[in-house]
């Protein structure tokens, strides 16, 4: 059995009456009511959670933590709707948006993506990244620029930089204006 401290308190007769009776309702005593209510206390503890993530974190443990969240009747159609339409899970996505959001890094649009996609395809490009610099909201426009880096299909590479201004519309983001630039090899 494992060591145990005790822990003592002092609340007015009424309180202790009624909190005999919520440990009773649950089917515990009062004592081990207590103790639950201590240890969800120091493990519910905001600013130990955040210090243990970041030191894990920092420490490369890479944590994971699950965090539950309920929507209901419309947004939970338009969450479904807009995972349908970029072909990932809910669960994905709101993971994806929720990173972008807490990294200042907002994710590529899926019609920016498809386009690049396809323009990749088109050129027989291999071995493509894109790395986003900029990026910025405002109103219902969205400009986006980085750089860009590929080999073609004989193995000359390639770089250049993109910038796309983007409009977002109640179905989704379109594509408003869009620049690539090759830089001479």
């Amino acid at each position: 059995m494992a060591a145990t401290a005790r822990l003592l308190t002092s609340v007015q007769p009424d309180q202790r009456e009624r909190f005999s009776e919520l440990a009773a309702a649950q089917g515990l005593s009062s004592s081990r009511l207590l103790a639950r209510l201590v240890h969800r206390a120091l493990i519910e503890n905001p600013e130990a959670k955040v210090k243990r993530l970041l030191e894990e974190a920092a420490a490369g443990k890479a944590p994971a933590e699950k965090y539950t969240v309920r929507l209901m009747g419309l947004d939970a159609a338009r969450l479904e709707s807009r995972a349908q339409a970029r072909g990932v899970t809910a669960s994905g996505y709101v993971a994806h948006v929720l990173r972008a959001h807490l990294r200042a890094d907002p994710p590529m649009p899926y019609g920016e993506f498809q386009e690049l996609k396809r323009v990749v395809n088109e050129l027989g490009l291999r071995d493509y990244s894109v790395q986003r610099t900029v990026s910025r909201l405002q109103g219902g426009m969205v400009f986006n620029a980085g750089e860009w880096q590929a080999k073609l299909g004989d193995g000359q590479q390639l770089r250049g930089y993109y910038s796309a201004l983007l409009v977002r519309e109640a179905d989704g983001v379109k594509i408003f204006e869009e620049t690539v630039s090759v830089a001479a090899p």
